[in-house]
């Protein structure tokens, strides 16, 4: 009768160090399922004025390139209208400099 007694209590002792293991680990999960991302923090002072610093150099960097296409732009613009100022060429190869004389 006293050793069914000491199994009984060994095994309602270790069912009970089983169920709160597991309630230990599954708490541990929650909190790490739960735990705050850091996007839903508000950024700080210092990552509000880096962000700023980027979007300046990105507005910068678009600023320059748009030039740079504007003027390129431009100055294909000349040319083309440069070369329909000199009126209309022969569509051959080869034909440069040739002219067709009229009225002989």
């Amino acid at each position: 009768m006293l050793e069914a007694e000491v199994a009984r209590r060994r095994a309602e002792l270790g069912a009970e160090i089983v169920r709160r293991e597991r309630v230990k680990r599954d708490m541990e999960h929650l909190d790490r399922v739960n735990r705050r991302h850091p996007v839903e923090d508000a950024p700080s002072p210092e990552e509000i004025a880096q962000r700023h610093r980027w979007a300046d150099e990105a507005l910068r960097r678009d600023a320059e390139r748009i030039a740079a296409n504007e003027e390129r732009w431009q100055r294909e613009e000349a040319e083309r209208a440069a070369a329909a100022g000199r009126g209309p060429r022969m569509q051959h190869s080869g034909s440069e400099g040739f002219t067709i004389k009229r009225g002989l």
